[in-house]
């Protein structure tokens, strides 16, 4: 047997590859984290419609008399909150309760203030069975026809990746594209401006057929080729068990980032340009002396189902420029005492409501512009022009021919992050 002699310079080849491999393997490890930390960020914003995070409250209003009705939106008037969103529901044999919405609406409409997205869904006694698309959307487009001066955002269905939200049928991605399509053309036919929401997918892992995943669900509309009739997708981000701080993206995992898989749907379909809004979201907190049905939204306690509202808010505006309204569950659940869903409620935490109050007016003052496209716009708190600038929708805005020996135009803006860029336009002498 032959003793194996390392020489210096054998030592230091070794060492060498020793040491290649472990800064190839630290290299590796450190993609990966960098990776997960920041999957859902976006490098480079591009220009989106209904991006932008704001707040939003679902509401069920039809539980009201007109003397709560008036007292309930006075009171959502005084909390700052812009958005809400309304359900409306088609019966399966009977007719439409015009009165009903022309109620709710007309209440609505007496708040400048307040804007009003409608979900147009199925009816819950037949258990959302789904009607046919000529029959939906013409209710549909009767519907904005009423409407329209008073509606600009129009969600076409809930949860279709649900057996319970579809007839208690095995779900069918191409069915529900096709009442989407029809109810589409209906809408815009009657209110062009209008804005065309996808059904809010709930989060699920199943793969089928009962229920399909929400990512995936997404996927077999675009391969159903119904991209054309949405404007916007949109998510249930419901926080389950965990924070926002919760970093794992996984079709498998149920938490508040489950958004950013929808946002890669749209990505691998090469619509990076539409906006994903959150349908629900929240974290639920029952009573500790709570007896009725248990909750399939995970629990937390009153005071930690604030804070990770706040948190999860203003950590989306930070981070995600390509999610819109995000619409937070609920104001008060028109339910049986026993529900769950009254875990969301807010309407009766005066504790909770004034916490989110003084979040919201801290949220809407900001001075600052937050990851995204921002316009140049003379009216945006986060830019200030000096000197003869001239705005248009089109180009932007253009610096004015300053004599000589005269200050140029000038412009501040403020921004939150670490980078900034400018789009510029070259003068038309330029190659």
């Amino acid at each position: 047997m032959k003793n194996l002699h390392l020489t210096k310079q054998h030592w230091l080849t070794l060492l060498g590859g020793l040491l290649t491999l472990c800064l190839a393997l630290g290299a590796g490890l450190w993609y990966e984290r960098q990776t997960f930390v920041t999957r859902g960020l976006v490098e480079l914003p591009q220009a989106m419609p209904h991006g932008g995070v704001e707040f939003g409250l679902n509401v069920a209003l039809e539980q009201y008399d007109a003397e709560t009705l008036t007292e309930t939106l006075e009171q959502l008037d005084n909390l700052r909150v812009h958005h809400l969103k309304q359900t409306f529901y088609l019966p399966a044999y009977n007719e439409f309760d015009w009165s009903e919405s022309e109620r709710l609406i007309t209440a609505v409409a007496k708040h400048p203030a307040l804007e009003l997205t409608v979900l147009l869904n199925g009816d819950p006694a037949e258990n959302f069975a789904p009607p046919s698309p000529e029959q939906f959307a013409a209710w549909a487009g009767e519907f904005a026809q009423r409407y329209g001066d008073h509606i600009d955002h129009y969600i076409i269905w809930d949860e279709p990746n649900l057996s319970t939200q579809w007839g208690n049928e095995a779900v069918n991605p191409a069915a529900y594209g096709a009442l989407l399509t029809a109810a589409a053309q209906t809408i815009r036919a009657a209110d062009p401006s209008a804005v065309i929401i996808a059904a809010p997918l709930a989060p699920t892992t199943e793969r089928g057929p009962q229920n399909l995943a929400d990512a995936l669900y997404l996927q077999r509309l675009y391969e159903a080729g119904v991209q054309d009739a949405f404007d916007v997708v949109a998510s249930k981000p419901y926080g389950f068990d965990t924070s926002a701080a919760d970093l794992r993206t996984d079709i498998d995992t149920l938490n508040f980032r489950r958004s950013i898989l929808l946002r890669e749907v749209l990505l691998q379909n090469g619509e990076a340009h539409k906006a994903v809004w959150a349908g629900n979201w929240g974290w639920n907190s029952l009573p500790a002396d709570w007896s009725g049905q248990p909750s399939v939204w995970g629990q937390t306690d009153a005071q930690t189902q604030i804070e990770q509202t706040i948190e999860a808010l203003f950590q989306a505006r930070q981070e995600w420029p390509w999610m819109g309204v995000m619409f937070l569950e609920g104001w008060e659940a028109d339910a049986p005492a026993d529900d769950a869903r009254h875990g969301f409620d807010l309407a009766h935490r005066p504790d909770s409501l004034q916490t989110l109050t003084e979040a919201l007016n801290l949220f809407q003052t900001t001075t600052a512009a937050y990851p995204g496209f921002h316009p140049a716009e003379p009216d945006s708190v986060a830019q200030t022009y000096q000197g003869g600038w001239e705005f248009s929708p089109d180009y932007g805005a253009d610096m004015s021919e300053v004599p000589e020996g005269q200050p140029p135009d000038q412009v501040t803006f403020t921004f939150w992050g670490t980078h900034v860029g400018l789009q510029v336009r070259r003068a038309n002498f330029r190659a």
